[in-house]
């Protein structure tokens, strides 16, 4: 889309004004060799004003930028995967106007479901929970925390709890989109998420290893999609506290 010019009037009749050089976005939905399904998105958006201001677009996704009356979003994801099946919806920007509407601009979509590969593909299954609190976060407060994550018959299951005392953050997440052990270290599980982070969605990605117990040198790490990153040890080399339990397969999460 080239040339992008708009008027949005707020529910108090207040005028924002957008415009915008280029903007395209992209969906993909692929099957991995085992059978799995995986989603990605992106977004190209150039010469990006909004009431007069240029907007400095961030290589991340939900970037918000506050307008009279609501906000806009810039690179809104969501996404969903279970085994074989996979979606993703993204749209370049997100319009919010409160008490009136809620429209996207430049949208795309994917989804897919793959078959099952000869043999009938991997029996999956894994569970990890944990919960402490770190101090490796940008202000050096305390980070708080309550994380699983795992595969249960053949579907991604577990939740995310975190807040950062420092800014009051609270990230709370709504969907489970990935479970896998570290290519780096078999001792730590890659858990992706959809969230919703002080109410906005977006996404957050965890790297949660359990290194033995009492659990002092177990690692949380957490990223998330407006650019935010927090990690450490839970009593290792710095402050922090809790443990971190990867277990077996627990009796009948296999899938069948």
């Amino acid at each position: 889309m080239n040339n992008l010019n708009l008027q949005i009037m707020a529910s108090d009749g207040m005028i924002s004004t957008l415009h915008a050089d280029f903007i395209s976005s992209q969906a993909i939905a692929d099957c991995k060799a085992n059978g799995n399904a995986e989603v990605s998105a992106s977004v190209d958006i150039e010469g990006l004003v909004i009431n007069g201001q240029t907007i400095n677009v961030k290589n991340q996704q939900n970037q918000v930028v506050p307008i009279p009356g609501g906000q806009i979003i810039i690179n809104q994801q969501t996404s969903s995967i279970s085994g074989g099946y996979g979606a993703i919806t993204v749209a370049a920007l997100q319009i919010q106007i409160q008490g009136c509407m809620s429209g996207p601009i430049c949208s795309s979509h994917a989804d897919i479901n793959c078959p099952v590969p000869p043999g009938g593909g991997a029996q999956e299954c894994g569970k990890l929970t944990g919960g402490g609190w770190i101090v490796g976060t940008p202000s050096g407060a305390k980070g708080t925390f309550a994380v699983s994550g795992g595969i249960r018959f053949g579907q991604f299951w577990g939740h995310l709890n975190y807040i950062d005392h420092g800014t009051g953050m609270h990230v709370k997440s709504t969907d489970v989109t990935g479970f896998a052990t570290d290519p780096g270290d078999p001792d730590c599980r890659d858990i992706t998420y959809n969230v919703l982070i002080d109410g906005v969605p977006g996404t957050a990605a965890v790297i949660a290893c359990d290194k033995g117990e009492p659990g002092r040198n177990d690692v949380f790490d957490i990223t998330l999609s407006n650019g935010y990153h927090a990690g450490g040890d839970l009593g290792g080399s710095r402050p922090g506290g809790g443990n971190i339990q990867l277990h077996k397969c627990p009796p009948g999460w296999l899938k069948k």
